[in-house]
Parts: C-alpha cells; structure tokens; sequence
C-alpha cells in the first residue's frame, strides 16, 4: 500500500513539474516587442510591442528625434484588435515603428511593418531545374517552392498554430486540387502549410531542399492505369488568409507534356562536303542526347572512316559533359547488346567529342543543330539516336545507371553521298586542251565534295605521284602543302590560273588531275608506283584530263623583197606573219562585272624587231621597236617605212630581225636607249615600278597594282638586289643589253664611239640570240634597196633671229633634183625663187614652208618657229609689199580655196582669176540643195564661197581686189549640215572669231591641206587641244562647215 501511495505521489510531482514547464499561452495575433507585421493584418494584438507608449512614430531615415515623419495616437486605440492598414501604408520594408512618449527621444522600437510576399517556383527533380512557367515530361517528379518569403513571420508567432496558408494547383481545365500525389504512394496535402521558413519547399515543410519521394508525382496511373494528372497547363499560386490577410501570389504555371520525341534531318541525302540539320522536338526546355550511332564499330574516324560531326560553337549544345555528368556513359541496346554511347562512336578525331551531345529545346519544344560533312566522312548511311537525357544515375551515385528499356527514344537515317569534282582548260578564253608553253592557261571547274580542290600534273621525266602546278616539288599523299590548292567558291565553283612561262617542263602531254582531298596519282588511280608496296584506295573525289604543251613559234615574211625607191612617195615595206604561245599575264587586269571576276591573260605580249643596213638605216644606225600582235590569232603586220624616212634608204642590202619573247614572255635583249629608253619602258611594260634614284630593294618590288614576286626573281635571285634602277648608262655610248648572264649585262656597243656599224652589229645581235640562256627566237628577213631617185624637201636660213627689218637668205639643200619652188615665209609672203631672200618687218616667230617640184613629183617640208624677230623697226620706206592674202598659191591636184575680199570689176570671175591654171571643171557645193555645181569662166569668184579647183602644177593666182567705201560687207546663207565656206579676211583669225555670226549653229570646220593632198584636222567648237576652237583660219582657204540649223555667216573684213 505504501509503495502504491509513493508511486501516486511521484507522478503527481511529475505532473505538477510538467505544467510548471509549460509556456504561456499564444497567438498568431501577438505581436512580440520588436516583432514583424505584415502589411494588411487584422484583429492583431500590439500590447506587448507598444508597451505603455503614448504614440506609433515613424521616421524615413530610420534615426529618431522628435520630429518624426509618422505619429499615430494610440489613446482611445484597442491594442488587442489592432489593423496594420492604410496608415502604415509606405513604410513596409523600410524600419521600424517606435514607442514615444511625446517628450523625450525614442529610445525603444515597437515593430517592424512588412509587405506580404512569396514568389512560388515549380522545380523539376529529373533535372534539378526550375521550369517555372516552364514545361516538364509528363511523369517527372516535381516540387514546389517559396521563396522570398515573408509570410512565415506570421507562424513564427506561435508555430504550434494552424497556418491558413494554402496552395492552389489548377489543372488545366481549372479544377483545383486539396492534394498531390508522390512517389512514396500516398497523397500529400497543399492546405494549411506550416511555412516557417524561406525559402520554402513542399515537398519537406522545410528550407532544407526537396525530397523526391514525397515530392509531385506528375506519371500517377489512377486503377484504370490512366493518367491522373491529364497533359497541359496547370496554374499554382499561394494563398494566405490568416489574420485577415487575403494575400495571393502571383500565378505561376507549368506545362506538362506528354514526350513524343521526334527527329527530322534537313537535307537528306547530303552531298559530302555540305551542312546538315537535325531537329529535335520534344518537351520544351528539356535536354536530350543526340549521338550517331555505330553499333557494327566500323567507323574508327580515321580520315575516309568519319561520322558527320556536330559544329562546335552551338548554343544549347553540350559535349562531353552535361550537369558534372559524362554523357557518354549514357545506355541503349545496340544489336541486343546493352551498350553505352562511348562505345559505339569513333574515338578519333578530337577524342570523339563532336560525335555526340546533349541538346536543350526551346519553350516549343525543339532545337536544331548542325552537323558538318568533310572529304573525310564515309559515304554511306548513318543511324542518328535521340533519347531523354537521364542525369541521376550518375550524379547521385557515381555509377552509370541501368538501361531503361521503357525510355522514349527515336532513330532516323541520314545517307551522306560523295561528292562530284569536274574541271575544264581554257586558253584566250575559249575550251582548250592544249597550249603553247608559256601561255596562261585558266582552269575552271566545281568541286560539291569539298571547299579545296587539290591539283597536280603529270608527264614525261615527272614523279610517278605527279608534281604540283609549277612543277615544283613531288605531291604526297595527306600533305596539303605538296598540291597545288585552289578554294572552292560557296556556289561550288572553283577556278585556277595557270601561268606556264617559267614552268620548268618538258614539252608533250601531260595529265592534270583534280581532287576533294590532297592524294596522289596512285592513290587516286589505286594503282601502286612500286608493287612491293600497298596503297590505300582514296574516297575523294576526282577527275583528270589530258594537256598537250606545245612549242612557241614564229613565221613571217617580208614585202617587197627588192625595193626602188622613186620620186616623190615612200614604198612600203611590210613584214607580216603569226607568232604563237605570245599571250601574257602582264597586262593590267580587267574585271567582268557579269561574272564578277578579274581576267589578265587575255592579252598578248609584244613582239620586237631590229632593222639594220650595210651601215645605217634612212640615216638612222639601226632601228629597234615594238609591235603588237592580233589577239588571239597571234597575227601581226607592221610597215617599217613608219619608222623611218624611206625616201633617205641607201641601195644595198637590209636585214630585218623579228624577235619572238618565247616562253617567259619577256624580251631578253634589247637597246638600252635607242630611239627611247627601252629599259625604262621593260619595267613599266613587265610590271616592275622602281621607287628612288637607283634603289628598289626586293620587298619594294611591286607590279602595277598588284603585289609580285617576279622583281626578286628577275632581280634578286640574280644579285642584282634592285629592280631596274641597277644599270648605269653611258652619257657618249649605248648599248644592246641581254639577261645573260644576268639581265641589264652589255652584249655589244650600237652607238658612240667604237660601236658595231651595220651588218657587224645584225652579226653580233644574232649571235646573242644564240645563248642557251637566251629563251627569246628570232626569225631573219632581208630586203634589197637597188635605186633612189626620190625628191625631199629642204632648206636653210641665215640668220634666223634678229630685229626688225630682218633680211633672211634662204637656200635650198633638197635632195632629187628638184625643178620648181614655192616658198611660204610665214607672213603671207611667198616666193617662187630657188634661194630667195625675205625681210620681215614685224616682231614675231614664223613658220617656213618650202615646196619643191619635178617632173617626178613634189615634196614639202615646214620648220616651225623657223625665224624669230625682235624689236619694233625703225622708221624705212621699203618697197610696199603686196597686201598679204593677196595671192592664192595653188599645188598640183585638189585645192580647196576662197577669196578673203571682194574682187574688183574685170578681176571677179573663175576665167579671169585663174588663167592657165587648170583645164578641168571648177566645183562649187550647194548646201540648200546638196547638189555640185560647176563654175564656168564666167562665173563670179565671190567672198565667203570655197571652191574647189584642180591645178596642173604648183603656180599663183593673183588676186585685185575692190575699193568701194560704200560697199556692204558680204553675207552667205548656210544650212544644216555641211556648207562649203570661204575665210573672208587677209589675216589668220580664231575659228571662233571667225566663225561668230553662225557661234550658235556652227559644230566643227575641216580644212584641206592641198600640198598634201590630204584633210587637217578638224576644227571643233567648244573643242580642245588641236581640235581647239581658238585655232586660225587661214587667208584664201577654204573649209567644210558643219551647222546644226540655217543661219547667215558674216564676213569679218570688207
């Protein structure tokens, strides 16, 4: 009984003890001193946080003194039921609330106002993501989560209370749910959570992270094995009623999307070479792994034995490793054979990476990326494998996880095709397979397998593995360096100029073969060079085609062979002939804009020819120029009388040297000065520029516009170390130059002192030509000069400056025997006289004219600014000359003539003007009817008329002219087109002076030039140069007159 009653009494000390222990009672409407409310509370209980204070002050600097910013009375206020409403509105987050007496500083702080807040976020487990207004696949485990959070300062009040906090998950046709179902099997509440923390998660009542067993299983099967949670959008948001609150979160939403994952490839079939595409489609921001699959181990990724490969730099596209996770150790059945991704790609190149990779889709649900194809890829047909991307396995337990046979996976094939490489020659632009060596060849194609086409020739005495273009080096197998390598353009085209001119080759065939990679002839053929030695069979794609070289050549002719030379015209002599293999890459290039490209070759380079006597040439010591060839026929015909006055040739013998440039396309010897300075002009017309007085150094060497190496290879490799400005010439010497041994070296001395005269000179030239080092061929024509009986014009004065008056003695010195002279001193004086003298009375420079005639012809020669007179003349009485113009001086043939005045009475007519001087119709043109009229002896000889009359010889006609004071000047009605016009004055004028009655009407005015017997230039309105309209007209001329209307033309003189 005893031990009963002992018992009895412990446990009620137990008891007591226990409810001595317990806490005193709270709410969650009891604000602590210096607690938090929030924004929006009702029904609160404020004793203990105001405590016994007379006012709620605020202060916006958070610094009390005793001016607050805020000031609440609290008398008359029930503490106990107590709103945080619209006067505490402003302040949430920004400090606290103090007690105040109303006397003294505050001291103490009642409690902090906040605003009600919670961010809700839907987290995807799978993946460990936040898919918030996102998407998952239908059956990933999800959570959901609070975060910056103030509505767990509420249940911090008293956390042992019911929390009116409630989630609100709507399905997609907007029926809410009280609970979710997880993983463990059971369902989990969303009402009444006991949020005491932020952040916050579901699925463990804590800020500790999630907990996928009790998190939301979105793959719920209902008994029926349907789907408790349908697809589509589903919208959460937080609620919180608790002491009047009626707080809400912003709406977030998920998606949940049932997988069915797709794969499409865009091209396919792909031509090696080329891009192609695979999209995937599948859940929105869901990652999946994409990888190319070998399940045979076929593809060891050694060149010919590749996958097409994923282009690095791709967003949303991860290799090798995708959340610290390797992809892959990822799982699939391979031929039954459970196998990973690792094991079945190619390890080589770059270790396999850009086999395979892990894609994230957009928010649609799909993602392209790119693969690339290389001369390196097999052709052949290729498993592409896309399935969900599993990142548990590994990073949870560090061990690959099991294959999942009940994961969605899609496979498609894409066939990857090689490519085609075509090419064609060309030669001056047309289809070609042969050439002459030296000639620029142009070779164009397409290439679809690649974007570099590999090139390389071969031919006789060459590597049976075949040698680059230039024939430079052996090409290897896999050595790109060794090839000649062209880009191929993005349209597929490619093209290649090939200059031969310094090709060290054989002439004969040849076969050039074009390649997607860079392997050689036996490599490509499959044909061995050494049958002790296996080859590997190329996968490039090729083409070859034959090229036939042939020799450069000249052929010409010379006409006449034997040349008489005859008063008073010079013989033509014209070599005509066809070179080949002439055309060059020198010339500046040209660029089509239709094809958008340069050409260069289109262009032929000169050929060259020496003319060389018994001992000189028409006077001159030799004769050296050039001559252009006919593009592309190589034709050429030139008239070496246009280099020289034939008239001065010497009878004997002549030769002509024509010189072919050959296969470098450059002319090898050559006169250093001659006629010009042909070494200047060989740097100019080969592309070199020198800069500097004689310094060009190598890496200043530059072709006209465009960067060349030639300069060093002519220059430098020949230790000349400059361009052209190495040669020094000879201030009394010249010299024919050669490039042997080294260019600009001095084959032979052709003028000065000690030169080779003539035929030795031609002997040592051809002998030059004769060096091996010498590519240039010359062809030798010779002409035969037996008589010259021919009559030149010539003539001296003495003195040929002065004051005025100056006398001048002129004497004849032509050549031919000539019988009649006509002299023009330049001052509308003439002379019939063999060695007359002149005075010239007015200052001024004058041109002299001397025409000489025989029974054989006549010949006319003008020196201008022949005579110069200064000073103004003392006062003389000479002997008055004739009025200037006053004399028509006619020529044998055509002269186109007018008179500058009016003719007196008696001395006006064609009959009695110009007696004895033809016997042949005189001609005037009628511009109104555009009909010839014939003028008789009668007919009047009137001013600003030109008339066209023919002469038997060379003679004067007088003229008279009229001295009426009260005659009226004359006019004449022109019209459209040409007229036939007289100058009407005694002295020269402008054409626009001249012609500036008709200054609106008038076009252009042509002379006739009638010892000549041949039109001058025309004279231009508005013109320039020699076309100038400043230009004279002349007295007792007459010229053709273009005019654009009718108008009338005045005379300038009467």
């Amino acid at each position: 009984m005893k031990l009963q009653q002992y018992i009895l009494a412990c446990f009620m000390l137990v008891i007591a003890c226990s409810v001595c222990a317990m806490p005193a009672t709270a709410d969650l409407t009891d604000v602590p001193y210096q607690g938090i409310v929030l924004y929006g509370e009702k029904g609160l209980d404020v004793t203990a946080a105001v405590g016994g204070a007379q006012y709620l002050v605020f202060f916006n600097d958070g610094n009390p003194d005793l001016t607050p910013d805020r000031l609440i009375p609290l008398g008359g206020l029930d503490l106990t039921n107590f709103e945080i409403g619209s006067d505490f509105s402003g302040t949430e987050g920004k400090g606290f609330w103090w007690r105040y007496d109303g006397v003294s500083v505050p001291t103490q702080q009642a409690f902090q106002v906040l605003a009600p807040r919670a961010n809700v976020r839907v987290l995807d487990l799978f993946y460990d993501t936040d898919i918030t207004n996102g998407a998952a696949r239908h059956g990933n485990n999800l959570d959901l989560k609070f975060e910056d959070c103030t509505l767990q300062y509420i249940l911090l009040r008293d956390t042992g209370e019911t929390f009116h906090c409630n989630l609100k998950v709507y399905n997609p046709s907007m029926v809410e749910y009280s609970e979710l179902w997880t993983p463990d099997d059971y369902k989990r509440s969303l009402l009444e959570l006991p949020v005491e923390t932020s952040p916050y998660y579901w699925s463990t009542d804590s800020s500790s992270g999630s907990y996928e067993d009790d998190s939301w299983d979105t793959g719920r099967k209902d008994s029926l094995n349907y789907n408790v949670y349908s697809y589509g959008q589903y919208t959460v948001m937080l609620s919180c009623t608790e002491n009047g609150l009626n707080f809400t979160s912003a709406p977030v939403t998920v998606t949940l999307y049932e997988d069915k994952l797709n794969l499409n490839i865009q091209p396919n079939p792909v031509i090696r070479g080329n891009k192609t595409y695979t999209t995937i489609q599948g859940v929105p921001n869901t990652p999946y792994v994409i990888w190319v699959k070998d399940c045979s181990g076929s593809l060891t990724g050694a060149p010919c034995l590749q996958p097409p490969m994923i282009v690095d730099g791709q967003d949303f596209v991860y290799f090798e490793e995708f959340q610290d996770c390797p992809i892959a150790m990822t799982k699939f059945e391979c031929d039954g054979c459970i196998k990973t991704i690792w094991d079945t790609i190619p390890h080589a190149p770059h270790d396999g990476k850009y086999y395979y990779a892990v894609v994230v889709t957009d928010e649609n649900g799909e993602r392209t990326i790119e693969w690339s194809t290389t001369v390196d890829t097999k052709p052949g047909t290729f498993i592409f494998r896309v399935q969900p991307w599993e990142p548990w396995f590994c990073c949870s337990t560090g061990e690959p996880a099991p294959f999942n046979p009940y994961l969605p996976y899609v496979e498609k094939p894409l066939t990857v095709n090689k490519g085609v490489v075509t090419f064609q020659t060309y030669v001056y632009g047309q289809p070609n397979t042969t050439a002459y060596l030296g000639e620029t060849v142009r070779i164009s194609g397409t290439n679809t397998d690649s974007r570099t086409t590999y090139l390389f020739i071969k031919g006789p005495c060459q590597s049976c593995n075949g040698t680059d273009m230039m024939a430079e080096g052996e090409v290897v197998t896999g050595i790109a360096d060794t090839f000649t390598v062209v880009p191929v353009k993005p349209d597929g085209t490619w093209e290649y100029i090939w200059y031969t001119k310094y090709l060290p080759i054989d002439l004969g065939e040849y076969t050039i073969y074009a390649a997607s990679k860079p392997d050689d002839a036996q490599s490509l053929e499959g044909i061995p060079c050494d049958e002790c030695f296996n080859i590997k069979a190329s996968c490039a794609a090729w083409t070859k085609h034959p090229f036939i070289f042939l020799e450069p050549t000249i052929i010409a002719d010379i006409t006449p062979k034997v040349v008489r030379i005859e008063c008073c015209e010079e013989p033509p002599i014209v070599v005509s002939g066809r070179a080949t293999g002439i055309m060059s890459d020198s010339s500046d290039p040209y660029y089509d804009i239709d094809q958008g490209r340069w050409y260069e070759y289109y262009h032929p380079v000169p050929i060259a020819f020496w003319v060389f006597g018994e001992n000189k040439v028409a006077g001159q010591k030799y004769i050296f120029d050039i001559v252009e060839v006919d593009c592309p026929g190589g034709t050429f015909s030139f008239d070496i009388t246009d280099y020289m006055n034939a008239l001065l040739l010497e009878p004997g013998q002549y030769k002509v040297i024509v010189q072919h440039p050959m296969y470098n396309h450059k002319l090898d010897i050559i006169p250093d000065k001659g006629s010009g300075d042909w070494l200047d002009w060989w740097c100019w017309f080969y592309g070199y520029t020198c800069s500097g007085d004689y310094d060009c150094p190598c890496d200043q060497c530059v072709e006209l516009g465009w960067w060349h190496d030639d300069c060093c290879d002519v220059c430098c490799d020949q230790g000349l170390w400059t361009c052209c400005g190495v040669y020094t010439y000879e201030t009394n010497r010249e010299f024919v130059v050669t490039a042997s041994p080294v260019r600009w070296s001095k084959l032979f001395q052709i003028d000065g002192t000690g030169r080779l005269v003539g035929t030795q000179a031609s002997n040592a030239l051809i002998a030059g030509f004769g060096d091996p080092i010498i590519d240039d061929k010359i062809l030798v024509l010779n002409f035969k000069v037996e008589s010259n009986t021919a009559l030149t014009a010539d003539f001296s004065g003495t003195p040929v400056t002065g004051n005025a008056p100056l006398t001048v003695q002129f004497t004849d010195i032509s050549t031919g025997t000539p019988s009649s002279w006509l002299w023009y001193f330049g001052d509308g004086s003439t002379s019939t006289d063999r060695n007359p003298s002149h005075i010239y009375l007015e200052e001024g420079t004058y041109d002299v004219t001397l025409q000489v005639s025989n029974a054989g012809g006549s010949s006319a020669t003008t020196k201008a600014n022949y005579i110069t007179v200064y000073g103004v003349s003392p006062t003389v009485t000479p002997t008055t000359p004739p009025i200037s113009g006053s004399t028509i001086n006619l020529f044998t043939g055509w002269n186109f003539v007018s008179t500058p005045r009016t003719l007196a009475d008696g001395h006006n007519t064609i009959g009695s003007v110009f007696v004895g001087v033809t016997d042949r119709p005189v001609y005037l043109y009628d511009a109104e009817t555009g009909m010839w009229q014939i003028l008789g002896n009668t007919s009047l000889f009137r001013p600003l008329d030109g008339i066209w009359i023919y002469s038997t010889g060379t003679k004067t006609a007088p003229l008279t002219f009229k001295n009426d004071p009260l005659a009226t000047p004359p006019t004449k009605m022109l019209y459209g087109g040409w007229n036939a016009i007289g100058f009407s004055d005694v002295t020269p004028a402008a054409a626009k002076d001249t012609l500036q009655s008709v200054s609106d009407k008038w076009v252009s005015a042509i002379g006739f030039n009638a010892a000549s017997q041949s039109y001058e230039g025309s004279i231009i309105k508005g013109g320039s140069g020699s076309h100038a309209d400043t230009n004279p007209m002349y007295p007792t001329k007459g010229y053709w007159l273009f005019m654009n209307a009718d108008g009338t033309l005045a005379a300038i003189s009467a």
